[in-house]
């Protein structure tokens, strides 16, 4: 069972080409899929933001502007 999920993962896999498009390594389709990862913020961050009386809720928004401008 473990051996054939990780055969469909190698099947699956992607490349990044020359102009920075990440694609489907078997049909070179470009592999457009949905998904960020986030830490509030980093761990370490908001840990120090704590130590330093810092605004966490504005660190967040601030980072959160900046994926709405990534779009």
């Amino acid at each position: 069972m473990i051996l054939a999920a990780l055969l469909a993962l190698q099947a699956q896999s992607v490349y990044i080409d020359k102009p920075g498009v990440v694609r489907w390594t078997g049909n070179r389709q470009e592999a457009a899929l949905f998904g960020a990862n986030y830490v509030l913020p980093t761990a370490s961050d908001y840990r120090a933001a704590g130590y330093l009386h810092a605004d966490r809720k504005k660190m967040i928004d601030e980072d959160m502007a900046q994926f709405e401008r990534m779009g």
